[in-house]
């Protein structure tokens, strides 16, 4: 298939032969055949999509069926609209592939006609007008095919198959409605492969294989990001908004005109009422305590604290918080008491569908409570934040969550490929494989090197006698250095925080490049993150970003030049999950923070060279990477760039140097 006489390279448009992609594909066929776990990194460049779906096409002309997991939902797409029916065509392969996504992402019929008959808000009407001719043209029901703005993407909830109101029985039985969610879910069944994300996919391990058919394979792509999706699927949280908001829902599902219209249901329709009244006393009772937890006897309140068996026994403010939490669970059990009264009675199914789903909320609610007041696990990280509008979460996370991976994914499949480009820290998998689950079963790791030059198309820069990140002067320093080498590269640059407080300080030094007209992009300020890469493909910009831009960008040839990482990617050190993950190991720092600093820093790098044609500079300010030890580790991780050790004041006219090639 991948020689150069082979079909790829005489029918696919723009193949390029790549040892790296034929090692690959080579690898991931063997584990196919022989069954059992492989993590395989391939470098930028590589073409690993390509590397796995050839293998993945074969096992399903077979009649066995592989399941592709993506990170995001835009490489979901690419597999689904470009890789896949681009070599289907090539090799003659009539395999039937199907895309599942999220219920949330599709549209639900029914939900929609309520919504436009019961149109309030001018938002409302803006969204049913948009949806109205969308709906008559949609094969997919895919809220991907419509440009939400962010108001409609927030009230698209209220009309997406998001949760168990949704009921494909109930759809079939009403004129106009075809349920997009239950067509996608049997196209899945149909098919050979099935690309979904590692939402859907962990979804679907927690309830245990009720939302994904069947597979003899699974290929996990983007599989850095897997423990970070297994910690939300697999934890649990009580958060005061969303626990009013269900507890509203269940009061209001409970209609006053049923009780009317069905005597019978009058008294558990008032108890629930009656229950929810209390349950939203006991709420304000809960969160009341636990905010007391962040207000020390000196200094000023926490925003974020770790419950640990300690503050348990010895903090005399958790005692109410017990108290509180085990009045809130009776309130709740109250509430599902006269629920399935009201649900044996039988009665109008929409009634019975919004309370059936306001109540599966309330009994996660319930979970939470239990493992994060009560009686936790000795495994569980429990820990209490203020979300971004002030309100408090309650949070439980699994320590480890690689025998939960190992059990729930690598067992239940014949064979299953771990793919990244970021899984070695120093060319070592020992930490990928540890949050695997799979140290005693995998197969020797693969690591496939890039096919790009990086000797020749990337220089690192190392500043040396900057400030060290949190002294007096470093902020300065790097944002004279941001301004020098935008103005050298008429924009064309890239600046990674690993704070949001950093980045705007940094951002309100870089005045005079406005003025210069100079576009400075700021994440939190300027704009969506799609909207700022959009203003940053029209040149003349810098932008600034941290967290999601660390990865997941693309922006090849003469649109980026340059990228700035004004600080080594350290998880923040009081992180209540990195604590509690990090205790595992003997050396905390080294074990686990020192790995996932690797990876992260690996990403930002990345950001530069995307293609054979590239080049540009990457100028990692954090001064540590030279003066520590572990500097080493971290500067090991990164590909073989040209390397380079200047002052300060040379820096913009070397990346000038560098860049200039006409």
């Amino acid at each position: 298939v991948f020689a150069p006489d082979g079909p790829l390279a005489t029918k696919l448009v723009g193949y390029e032969d790549r040892p790296q992609q034929r090692e690959l594909a080579e690898a991931i066929e063997r584990t196919f055949a022989d069954g059992g776990a492989l993590v395989a990194e391939a470098g930028t460049g590589v073409g690993k999509s390509i590397a796995y779906a050839v293998p993945a096409l074969a096992a399903a002309a077979l009649g066995e069926r592989v399941i592709i997991s993506t990170h995001t939902l835009p490489l979901q797409d690419q597999l689904v609209r470009k890789d896949l029916p681009a070599l289907q065509l090539a090799l003659g392969s009539a395999v039937a592939v199907a895309v599942l996504k999220g219920r949330s992402n599709y549209l639900c019929p029914r939900r929609w006609q309520i919504l436009r008959g019961s149109v309030t808000t001018r938002e409302e009407a803006r969204l049913v007008s948009k949806t109205l001719v969308w709906r008559t043209a949609t094969e997919s029901g895919d809220r991907a095919e419509l440009n939400l703005m962010r108001g409609e993407g927030e009230l698209w909830s209220r009309i997406s198959a998001n949760d168990e109101s949704c009921d494909q029985r109930r759809c079939k039985r009403t004129p106009g409605t075809n349920c997009y969610l239950q067509r996608a879910r049997e196209a899945a069944v149909d098919a050979g492969i099935v690309v979904v994300n590692h939402a859907l996919l962990l979804q679907d391990a927690r309830m245990r294989g009720a939302l994904l058919p069947q597979a003899e394979y699974l290929v996990i792509d983007e599989a850095h990001r897997l423990e970070d999706v297994a910690t939300d699927a697999f934890g649990l949280e009580l958060h005061e908004p969303r626990l009013r908001r269900d507890l509203q829902r269940v009061a209001h599902s409970v209609a006053v005109t049923s009780a009317l219209r069905d005597p019978a249901r009058a008294d558990p329709a008032e108890r629930i009422r009656g229950e929810v009244e209390r349950a939203l006393e006991r709420t304000t009772e809960v969160f009341d305590a636990l905010g007391a937890l962040l207000v020390p006897n000196a200094g000023p309140p926490e925003e974020r604290m770790r419950i640990t068996a300690g503050l348990r026994a010895s903090d005399e403010r958790w005692l109410p918080v017990e108290l509180a939490g085990e009045r809130l669970a009776d309130a709740i059990a109250g509430i599902a008491f006269a629920a399935e009264r009201i649900g044996n009675l039988g009665g109008d199914e929409d009634e019975l569908a919004e309370l059936e789903a306001g109540m599966a909320e309330l009994a996660s609610a319930r979970r939470a409570i239990t493992r994060g007041i009560h009686d936790p696990r000795s495994s569980d990280i429990v820990w209490l934040e203020r979300d971004n509008d002030g309100a408090l979460e309650l949070h439980v996370a699994q320590t480890h969550l690689g025998r939960v991976i190992k059990e729930k994914l690598v067992d239940a499949h014949r064979a299953v490929v771990f793919t990244s480009a970021t899984l070695a820290v120093a060319g070592s998998f020992d930490f990928a494989l540890d949050r695997f689950g799979i140290r005693e079963v995998a197969a020797e790791p693969l690591a496939v090197g890039s096919p790009f030059d990086h000797q020749r198309q990337a220089l690192l820069l190392l500043p040396i006698d900057i400030e060290l990140p949190g002294e007096d002067r470093f902020i300065e320093e790097a944002a004279r250095l941001i301004e020098d080498v935008a103005r050298a590269l008429d924009g064309r640059t890239l600046v990674l925080f690993t704070s949001h407080a950093t980045l705007r300080d940094a951002a309100a030094r870089l005045g005079a490049l406005e003025s210069e007209g100079l576009a400075v992009l700021t994440q939190g300020i300027d704009g969506s993150r799609r909207a700022l890469l959009e203003r940053f493909t029209q040149g003349r910009a810098v932008l600034l970003g941290t967290q999601s831009f660390w990865e997941g960008v693309d922006l090849p040839g003469d649109i980026l030049r340059c990228v700035v990482i004004a600080r080594l990617p350290f998880s923040v050190p009081d992180d209540p999950l990195v604590q509690g993950r990090a205790e595992r190991y003997e050396d905390p720092f080294a074990g686990f923070q020192l790995p996932q600093a690797a990876l992260r820093l690996r990403q930002g790098f990345g950001r530069l060279i995307r293609t054979k044609t590239d080049y540009g500079a990457v100028v990692l300010l954090d001064r540590r990477v030279v003066t520590k030890d572990y500097g080493e580790v971290l500067l090991d991780s990164l590909p073989d760039a040209r390397t380079e050790h200047l002052p300060l004041d040379r820096i913009a006219a070397r990346v000038s140097a560098w860049c200039d090639r006409g």
